[in-house]
């Protein structure tokens, strides 16, 4: 990614922007993926940490051909799309957080890339999960291992973005603080 795009569109419209489509996703669009109805126990694949094969096809197991059938449109459609959303979201939040007028905002670039991992991370769980259960009921061990592994690298680098966000907040605050009392 150029440093060009990335500072003219990092900024604080488009991240709100971003934000009020993530919402949109999330409150709206994603709870459709999985029909749960009344069995709120029915977690998908996705929301899932670290899970064996064995426990992922406890949960594929648990869902009816319908719901298989919704989750399938659901990662093929609304999934394919939502990763994209946040993680642009995550990445200009991260460039606006550590950018400084003065540098030449390297390190602010570099934290900035660090949410493209999980669009890539996301999108090959997508293709992992559509996989199992497109050939539902046969178990397919090493795919169901590699779709683990790709929803772990996506939640340790989500939690590692949000990290990286609250640190530069708490660094930036300090700044001002110092700055305020100095004046």
């Amino acid at each position: 990614m150029s440093t060009i795009p990335l500072q003219k569109m990092a900024n604080p419209t488009n991240i709100g922007i971003l934000l009020a489509i993530m919402l949109v996703f999330n409150l709206v669009l994603l709870p459709g993926l999985i029909p749960v109805g009344n069995a709120p126990s029915i977690k998908p694949l996705d929301l899932q940490f670290a899970y064996t094969p064995q426990m992922a096809y406890e949960s594929l197991h648990s869902y009816s051909d319908a719901i298989r059938k919704s989750y399938i449109i659901g990662e093929m459609t609304v999934d394919i799309v939502y990763p994209l959303f946040y993680t642009l979201f995550l990445s200009f939040s991260i460039f606006l957080i550590y950018k400084h007028k003065k540098d030449n905002n390297a390190l602010a670039i570099q934290f900035a890339l660090v949410p493209y991992i999980i669009l890539v991370s996301d999108l090959l769980e997508n293709t992992g999960i559509v996989t199992m259960l497109a050939k539902y009921p046969q178990e397919l061990i090493s795919i169901a291992w590699g779709t683990s592994y790709f929803s772990t690298l996506k939640w340790v680098t989500v939690a590692f973005s949000l990290l990286l966000i609250v640190i530069g907040l708490l660094i930036n605050l300090r700044r001002k603080l110092i700055t305020k009392i100095k004046h």
